[in-house]
């Protein structure tokens, strides 16, 4: 039932935006957009699509690309329209709607996958966005350079990672991200998309451009450059006390690959590029001769960022 609320209300969220909360003559002047809630099938004739028009019109016969959850869009013809169980020629935004689509199975056609005019919207994973938050706390998200959340678009949502410059958030709570999810949702430059984590709203983006590369190293050089070099020779929490027998070698990344870099730089001394040379060539020595003790407390710290650590022995 929260879900089903979620998305009632993200839904009129997404017609303020895609609309400028202009007047509905606006919304009907706008290409054919329709979000798909429920479906079924009717035997021998084809699959039905219910939802709401978010914007344009509809009239039967016309053609439409079902976009969403598949790499390529597919083409139906509209063969009947039904408003409120009466049967219509045409129907325009702001209507909910079941629309029979001529010869299609139910299969190809599910909830969260959109129909719109042709060409107009197509599936992506990969974008960049404009974020603002919408709660008070959720700076407190963004603090490590990297979001892992749900972006709900339409009436769907995909697990993404969003990639952002912690310095970039504005005094709005504003910040442009890269963004890569699971699933091919329905997109195109200006579309609106919600983003939960532990289940809160935390944010309201809107698409900037699509199908892009994520450049994660960009990503990582903008979270590093906020570490204070001249802070390298300073003794942090590894004060290594004498010399031993073990080694640490850093065998995978894990997750949190900023955090990381910028724990092995305070263990090693080195400068964030050599440091993120160590973390990018893995598995590699991290550091060597030390004590087991020493060995206990890197590797645990090394271990809450993700990575795995292998200590290895020798005799020297």
């Amino acid at each position: 039932m929260k879900e089903r609320k979620i998305y009632i209300l993200f839904s009129f969220i997404m017609l303020l935006m895609l609309t400028g909360c202009n007047k509905k003559n606006n919304l009907i002047s706008k290409d054919f957009l329709m979000q798909i809630e429920e479906t079924y099938s009717i035997s021998g004739k084809g699959a039905v699509a219910t939802g709401k028009i978010l914007s344009g019109y509809i009239s039967t016969n016309a053609v439409v690309d079902i976009v969403g959850l598949r790499d390529e869009a597919k083409s139906a013809k509209v063969g009947s329209i039904r408003i409120s169980d009466k049967r219509k020629d045409t129907a325009k935004a702001g209507d909910t709607v079941s629309i029979l689509l001529n010869n299609i199975e139910e299969s190809d056609v599910e909830r969260g996958q959109v129909l719109a005019a042709k060409g107009t919207i197509s599936a992506h994973n990969t974008f960049y966005a404009d974020l603002t938050f919408t709660a008070n706390d959720s700076e407190d998200f963004f603090k490590n350079g990297k979001l892992d959340a749900l972006c709900y678009f339409f009436t769907t949502d995909s697990t993404a990672i969003l990639y952002y410059n912690y310095d970039d958030i504005d005094e709005n709570g504003c910040v442009p991200v890269q963004a890569k999810m699971v699933a091919k949702l329905p997109m195109k430059v200006g579309t609106p998309f919600m983003v939960q984590v532990d289940g809160e709203e935390i944010a309201m983006g809107k698409v900037t451009a699509v199908d892009v590369d994520i450049d994660i190293d960009t990503v990582l050089e903008w979270n590093l450059e906020n570490v204070n070099e001249e802070d390298s020779d300073e003794e942090g929490p590894f004060s290594f006390i004498g010399k031993g027998n073990v080694n640490i070698t850093l065998v995978e990344v894990g997750d949190r690959k900023v955090n990381l870099i910028k724990d092995i730089r305070e263990i090693t001394g080195l400068e964030i590029k050599e440091a993120k040379k160590l973390v990018d060539e893995a598995p590699s020595l991290i550091i060597e001769n030390i004590t087991k003790e020493e060995a206990a407390l890197i590797k645990e710290q090394l271990e809450s960022q993700g990575a795995t650590v292998e200590i290895t022995n020798y005799d020297g």
